[in-house]
């Protein structure tokens, strides 16, 4: 989708038209072949345009596979805010009835990022990823 789909998700625009349909497709698609779609974390200008239509698109996607999920979204444990994000879209997923779909990551934009997003070490984002994992099973 390009540039338009990354201006969108950097100003938080939802897709236009021709791009729900087109993801729309890919999760009919990945529910049909029993597949599951694995969306990556960006960097933080980003991620929340990214969030906003991964929750959607779960929301679509894994009411559809009741008890499982096809879509999944990446959180990232060396961000301070994960915790907090992650809280709100398990609550999201549970109050409209669909599983959210989670892949934990330790992060990828370590030198990219604003620093005061990140723990302050290494071994308080393993606490994170380690309280993470432990709260969701």
């Amino acid at each position: 989708m390009g540039q338009q789909a990354v201006y969108r998700l950097r100003n938080r625009l939802p897709p236009t038209d021709f791009m729900d349909a087109a993801i729309r497709s890919a999760c009919d698609a990945a529910i049909s072949k029993q597949a599951r779609i694995l969306v990556d974390a960006e960097e933080q200008a980003v991620q929340p345009g990214i969030d906003e239509w991964v929750m959607r698109y779960q929301e679509y996607c894994n009411k559809r596979t009741p008890g499982t999920a096809t879509m999944y979204g990446t959180y990232q444990a060396y961000l301070k805010s994960t915790p907090e994000r992650l809280a709100r879209h398990l609550a999201t997923a549970e109050s409209q009835g669909f599983t959210l779909g989670v892949k934990l990551v330790r992060g990828a934009y370590l030198r990219t990022e604003p620093r005061h997003l990140i723990w302050d070490t290494k071994a308080d984002t393993d606490k994170c990823y380690d309280g993470i994992v432990e709260a969701i099973l």
